[in-house]
């Protein structure tokens, strides 16, 4: 199995979860969550490693992650990645959480020169690399309208997308359109451990069809290879997958996504 997806995506848990607005809890036998202070589901992440766990490890560290979410009832996901134990997802219905989808870990190596196609209609791009409050405040609108979860962002995820502007191993992206002069389309690069990974890859409804997806992950993919990446990761949903083929990705495994879909909260009102 590569490492790679797991690797990554401990790292945005760890660092999502140490941000001002955030809960964290890491139990070093193998479990990282996270709670950044949004009140949907996709945004609030529990990771199991398969490494070294045996069944009654895993029932115990599944516990400790639904009682960590349930202070607040925070809606969450749990991504199933292979080696754990086949019970796990049985324990985890027992405790609320139900079947969301299966996508796709998938990973690339980053050529040398990644070609980035624009047909004109984007006026320029915006990264993170410094402080600005109204670009992520932008950024926010654009994944958020991205996801097709209405506009505009709710205060707790324009407030996660500022405070995770600002960290050293992360770049947002965004595309903005010549024409109306807004944000059109985004991702996020995570880099750790020489390897990006690639999240929050979405493109407006009206923006859409004009390659503005395939322009955006050739640009994060130059971004990465410029920091010292050789390789590239992700989690593509059904829909997304079809895109990351055609920019060299392989399949690695199937992921089974559990979701918990919490309770009533104050604190905010994503991943999708």
């Amino acid at each position: 199995m590569d490492e790679a997806v797991i690797s990554n995506l401990r790292s945005l848990i760890e660092i999502s979860g140490s941000l001002p607005m955030s809960r964290k809890l890491v139990d070093p036998r193998g479990l990282w969550a996270c709670d950044v202070g949004v009140g949907s589901a996709y945004e609030n992440y529990a990771l199991l490693s398969p490494e070294s766990q045996d069944a009654s490890e895993t029932e115990g560290l599944i516990a400790s992650g639904l009682e960590f979410f349930s202070v607040g009832g925070i809606p969450h996901i749990w991504p199933i990645f292979p080696g754990l134990p086949e019970q796990a997802k049985a324990l985890l219905e027992r405790g609320g959480a139900r079947l969301d989808g299966v996508f796709s870990a998938m990973t690339a190596d980053i050529p040398q020169e990644v070609f980035a196609p624009d047909d004109g209609t984007v006026a320029g791009a915006w990264i993170s690399d410094s402080s600005d409050s109204e670009k992520a405040s932008d950024w926010a609108d654009a994944a958020w309208q991205g996801f097709d979860s209405g506009e505009p962002a709710p205060d707790g995820f324009r407030q996660f997308v500022s405070d995770i502007s600002l960290c050293g191993k992360i770049s947002l992206l965004g595309l903005i359109d010549k024409g109306k002069g807004i944000m059109a389309s985004t991702g996020l690069l995570c880099q750790a451990g020489g390897v990006a990974g690639i999240y929050y890859v979405s493109t407006r409804h009206e923006f859409r069809k004009r390659g503005l997806g395939l322009l955006v992950m050739k640009l994060l993919m130059e971004r990465g290879f410029e920091s010292g990446c050789r390789r590239v990761c992700l989690i593509a949903t059904p829909d997304g997958r079809p895109l990351y083929l055609k920019c060299g990705f392989k399949e690695a495994f199937p992921v089974p996504i559990m979701m918990h879909e919490g309770g009533a909260t104050e604190r905010g009102a994503i991943i999708r």
